[in-house]
């Protein structure tokens, strides 16, 4: 397997296999040669410029059919926008054009690639089927999941028109990423809460089961650490804390606001009438046991109260040692004065 091209415009955090399935059962792909089609892979690695590079998407190929798989990839990824599956627009950058170009024309690669990209960064959402599960929307659209996710629309004030760039599955499938812009982080945090009612205000009645792995459970999200090197590494806490620390979050951070009755937009192509909406899933509710003291907290505070008792009892004892202590210190005050001026009378 030798390096043909790399493949610019899009994310390094795209699930690479979904990718390279679409593309090996793509029509022109298959005519190459139906009986032994070409092998191909896609990784991540650098594109150099002098005193630049960025990570990005490269392509590589057997040695004695680099030249197909190479024109296969240019006629696919021509820089605009594809209907096929996973075909979000992409470049595809030969490697000999690239180990030909000017230094100058290298930077500019990098440029606008970085610029369409942007500063990405990403959370982990638990609780939805499969990516390209199709689904029925309102308007009696087919979609695949990942494409409703990724139509969204942002909310006012962010710097891309849709809430997420990408919705990829991770590593081993279990969660579902999602990229955003850094800048946008606090904004799309902001519509967890509201993630789950947009999907259903979307979907066909009855449709819930095609998006969600168990519609009374609901959506979770948990965060993604993202080294500099290496594989992602996912934090996935129990629902009932994530809901209930986002919920604190909520309350402690965001300042009251107005909140009308009318669904949220869509546009023409996701527009619905709220009158039609399914039932939304409940979360589980977090109880704590409360007692009668002031606080309502229950064990947690009996076990401080009576902590503080046995402060108090230790410092009600240690009083009449205090005192005697500070008697001595004033007995021996006096007997160091005495003994100066004798010593200085003599």
């Amino acid at each position: 397997m030798v390096p043909i091209g790399a493949l610019c415009y899009n994310s390094i955090f795209l699930f690479r296999d979904d990718l390279k399935k679409a593309i090996s059962e793509h029509p022109l792909w298959i005519l190459l040669d139906p009986d032994s089609p070409p092998i191909f892979d896609i990784y991540v690695s650098e594109f150099n410029a002098p005193n630049k590079k960025t990570k990005m998407l490269f392509v590589s190929a057997k040695k004695s059919r680099q030249e197909e798989v190479s024109d296969l990839f240019k006629s696919m990824y021509d820089g605009t926008q594809k209907n096929y599956p996973n075909a979000t627009m992409m470049l595809f950058i030969p490697l000999q054009e690239i180990k030909l170009s000017s230094p100058d024309l290298r930077k500019k690669i990098i440029f606008n690639h970085e610029k369409y990209i942007g500063d990405e960064t990403l959370f982990s959402i638990g609780g939805l089927q499969d990516l390209n599960t199709k689904v029925k929307l309102r308007n009696d659209k087919v979609i695949t999941l990942r494409h409703l996710l990724k139509s969204i629309p942002a909310s006012e004030g962010m710097s891309r028109p849709q809430l997420f760039q990408q919705a990829e599955p991770n590593l081993s499938a279990v969660v579902t990423i999602v990229t955003f812009q850094a800048q946008d982080h606090a904004l799309v945090v902001a519509h967890q809460a509201t993630l789950e009612s947009k999907i259903c205000q979307a979907i066909a009645d009855g449709e819930e089961d095609k998006v969600f792995s168990d519609p009374d459970i609901g959506l979770w999200f948990g965060g993604v650490n993202r080294p500099k090197l290496g594989k992602l590494s996912l934090i996935i806490p129990d629902k009932s804390h994530v809901m209930y620390s986002s919920h604190l979050n909520r309350v402690m951070n965001s300042p009251p606001k107005k909140r009308s009755a009318a669904p949220p937009k869509w546009g023409e192509a996701f527009a619905t009438d709220a009158t039609h909406l399914p039932p939304q899933p409940h979360p589980p509710m977090v109880t704590h046991a409360t007692s009668n003291n002031r606080s309502g907290f229950g064990p947690i505070n009996d076990d401080i109260d009576k902590k503080f008792e046995l402060i108090c009892t230790e410092i009600n004892h240690q009083r009449p040692k205090n005192s005697s202590f500070e008697s001595r210190i004033v007995s021996l005050e006096t007997t160091t004065k005495s003994i100066a001026s004798k010593w200085i009378c003599s």
